[in-house]
């Protein structure tokens, strides 16, 4: 089985639904300190979609697809109470698949920060016969995240750095190959 190995993404955008917009989600494009925000998380309100696409992955075309893991460098204030709602893959600008966000998870609840991922080089996020080279090779390919909070005393923001996929396929064995015996003429010589 072979991987494209961790890809950041090469966009980042906000798309509806949702009731709050992330700040400069462009960001999540560099792993460095810039960062997209959503803030103002406070019950009933929840965020737009952080979307993550444009990966420029070069999965062989006779290649089948094995499965998808999501990388995220995600974090929130001190003392917010920011919970995952969604983590689901996009194509074409709308959702597909299996969302693997909805276990209401805290975000490193306390300001803690640390990379965290969904997925496995085995899981196809319900999407098996979707997923082919050519899906996932197309630059409006890739996953998307909300985020809500489950109340607090303040403000809640929530963070994001970074946005990576890493997609797992195995090649097509070319066919054994047959040796080449070259034909040469015969000789019908006369003594």
């Amino acid at each position: 089985m072979a991987s494209t190995g961790k890809v950041i993404a090469g966009t980042g955008t906000s798309v509806a639904p949702g009731d709050l917009a992330w700040t400069d989600p462009g960001n999540v494009t560099v792993d460095d300190i810039s960062v997209a925000s959503c803030g103002d998380l406070q019950p009933p309100n929840d965020s737009e979609y952080l979307v993550a696409t444009n990966f420029g992955l070069t999965i062989p075309t006779d290649a089948t697809i094995d499965g998808v893991i999501t990388y995220r460098w995600l974090y929130q204030d001190n003392l917010a109470h920011v919970i995952l709602r969604d983590l689901i893959l996009f194509k074409a600008g709308s959702p597909v698949g299996l969302d693997q966000g909805p276990n209401a998870s805290l975000i490193l609840e306390g300001g803690g920060q640390a990379e965290e991922s969904r997925g496995s080089a085995s899981d196809l996020w319900n999407l098996s016969g979707t997923l082919t080279p050519a899906y996932c090779n197309a630059s409006d390919f890739g996953w998307g995240i909300r985020v809500d909070s489950i109340g607090g005393v303040d403000i809640e923001i929530c963070y994001c750095d970074y946005m990576k996929i890493e997609v797992f396929y195995t090649e097509e064995e070319p066919p054994p190959s047959t040796p080449f015996f070259p034909r040469y003429p015969t000789m019908n010589a006369r003594w």
